[in-house]
């Protein structure tokens, strides 16, 4: 039988090291408020415009 990718995974990081789903949900929400600050502090809304096609670049 080949040894599959799981296995070779359980394998190398044991089920007790793996992230809870909470612990996913949190860092993951944690990386949203920090992605949101970022485009607030820098505020690129007008190439965020123009990247979308929403707005013709100037020249």
């Amino acid at each position: 039988m080949p040894i599959g990718v799981w296995s070779v995974f359980q394998g190398y990081v044991t089920p007790a090291r793996l992230p809870s789903i909470q612990t996913l949900t949190r860092v993951g929400a944690w990386g949203g408020v920090v992605v949101v600050g970022g485009l607030y502090m820098v505020q690129p809304w007008d190439w965020l415009a123009v990247q979308a096609g929403l707005k013709k670049e100037e020249k």
